[in-house]
């Protein structure tokens, strides 16, 4: 079954489903009757059109879809032929297209034909390669690219010393990556680095994703620790205390 993930918790991300039968994509604006449309949203659902929707409309040709991400304001694909293909709003060079700011139906991001998993940031996205590497593009004004720089790339950049990774999480301003051994690597906002940094104490993860200035890892045992920001309580240790070091979510027994 394919995944849906938006990481954003603004007002007007889109949401999404993979349908089984036929691998097309359908998707749902999260706007409510009462919200006014934003500007900041333009084409995000795919439908071209930058018409808000309560009900799922099919994103505009694109079959074969295996994976989908879904970040403030784009989204993009992963297809089953390991293509990823992305729509929505341009800025910080989400999408590949240097000449457009925006999209209002997929378009082709060159030069990842072998992609196994996907995560849209809120201005990034990142990606993980059949040999292990990750690839990021877009925002990179806290390092979320991982590239050892600040600077924005509308193509994608390998992001540095990741060559086993084996799913990736890309949060607000900051990425998480999965190793095949099992202990995770993070970057950006989260660490305060433009490189990836080893998480200590994590080394059984078989699941990682990152929110907006936090990351959540579920482990072996089926419990969950968390670590970063902590200002309303996303790392759900019982309390406001922010930490670098991952701490266990209470009451998931």
């Amino acid at each position: 079954m394919g995944s849906c993930l938006s990481h954003s918790d603004r007002v007007g991300p889109p949401s999404c489903i993979v349908r089984d039968r036929n691998p097309t994509f359908t998707f749902v604006s999260s706007v409510e009757l009462d919200f006014p449309v934003r500007p900041q949203h333009p084409g995000a659902l795919g439908d071209g059109t930058t018409t808000d929707r309560l009900t799922a409309v099919q994103v505009l040709g694109l079959t074969g879809a295996i994976r989908v991400s879904a970040n403030f304001n784009s989204s993009c694909a992963l297809k089953g032929d390991s293509s990823v293909w992305c729509w929505g709003r341009g800025a910080w060079g989400v999408l590949p297209d240097e000449t457009v700011d925006r999209e209002w139906a997929p378009v082709h991001v060159a030069g990842l034909e072998d992609v196994v998993s996907i995560s849209a940031g809120y201005l990034h996205v990142c990606v993980v390669r059949g040999d292990g590497t990750v690839w990021c593009w877009g925002g990179n004004g806290n390092g979320q690219l991982g590239d050892g720089t600040t600077t924005n790339r509308r193509s994608p950049v390998q992001v540095v010393g990741i060559a086993d990774a084996i799913s990736v999480g890309a949060g607000d301003r900051g990425s998480c990556a999965l190793h095949a051994d099992g202990h995770v690597s993070c970057w950006g906002a989260i660490t305060g680095t433009s490189i990836p940094q080893t998480i200590p104490g994590l080394d059984d993860v078989v699941a990682v994703d990152s929110g907006g200035f936090h990351s959540c890892a579920v482990r072996e045992d089926a419990s969950v620790s968390c670590w970063g920001n902590n200002a309303s309580g996303e790392l759900g240790d019982g309390t406001l205390v922010t930490t670098r070091t991952p701490v266990g979510v209470i009451g998931l027994d």
